[in-house]
């Protein structure tokens, strides 16, 4: 697999921590590194998957777009739980989920 692309993008809004990639089904996912690290007593399991962070991010720029664009474009992403999540992006408006809506 290649590197992961939103690695020391993520923070959880529960606990501060950065999320960090894993493996799982095949498919790389981040998880709060607190939660994975120490269990649930420090932190809650909040996972996403990177296709859908990626889908995002293309369907706001409305195109395909390479690991390195969508880094180049993001300056940081805060995840609440994986329905409520908003991802900053360099000089616009933010990218936000959540429960129903989506905002491009």
């Amino acid at each position: 697999m290649n590197k992961p692309v939103f690695s020391k993008l993520i923070t959880c809004k529960h606990c501060g921590r950065k999320f960090k990639a894993k493996i799982e089904n095949k498919k790389r996912i981040y998880v709060c590194s607190s939660y994975d690290n120490y269990g649930k007593n420090s932190c809650e399991r909040n996972a996403i998957e990177e296709n859908f962070l990626k889908g995002l991010v293309q369907r706001r720029f409305q195109r395909e777009m390479t690991d390195e664009e969508i880094r180049d474009v993001i300056e940081y992403i805060e995840v609440e739980n994986s329905l409520l999540l908003e991802i900053h992006l360099k000089d616009q408006e933010s990218i936000m989920l959540g429960r129903q809506t989506i905002r491009f």
